[in-house]
């Protein structure tokens, strides 16, 4: 359990330099988050890594059904910031509309046995 809270101190100070950025020095915040996304690639390879490695000791520690519950809270609280991004939110939307979904199929795959898994997991228990 010491590896989650470790992962929960680095979510709380990752989520306070942000904010202590954003507030000081946005400038430079945006200035790493443009190089950063320069290389997709490279991006896409540190987001799957870390991924992988917050992952593994979240499901294997805590119970999927109250890992399901909180990535929806989380998901609606990106939600929420992202709707404050208004007219921008719908230029994005247009652009998404133009990918190509055969490009996000791995991801799409990942999602839907997630999803099937917290279902096995609720009803198997009900």
């Amino acid at each position: 359990m010491i590896f989650i809270k470790i992962l929960a101190v680095l979510f709380a100070v990752a989520v306070l330099t942000k904010i202590i950025l954003l507030a000081f020095r946005r400038n430079f915040l945006f200035q790493i988050s443009e190089k950063f996304l320069q290389d997709r690639q490279r991006a896409m390879k540190i987001y799957g890594i870390g991924a992988a490695i917050v992952g593994l000791p979240v499901l294997l520690y805590i119970d999927i059904v109250e890992v399901a519950a909180v990535m929806l809270w989380t998901s609606l609280l990106i939600g929420l910031g992202l709707l404050s991004c208004g007219d921008l939110l719908s230029k994005y939307l247009e652009e998404i509309k133009q990918i190509n979904l055969a490009n996000l199929w791995w991801l799409l795959g990942i999602w839907g046995v997630w999803a099937i898994y917290v279902l096995l997991a609720v009803f198997s228990s009900a």
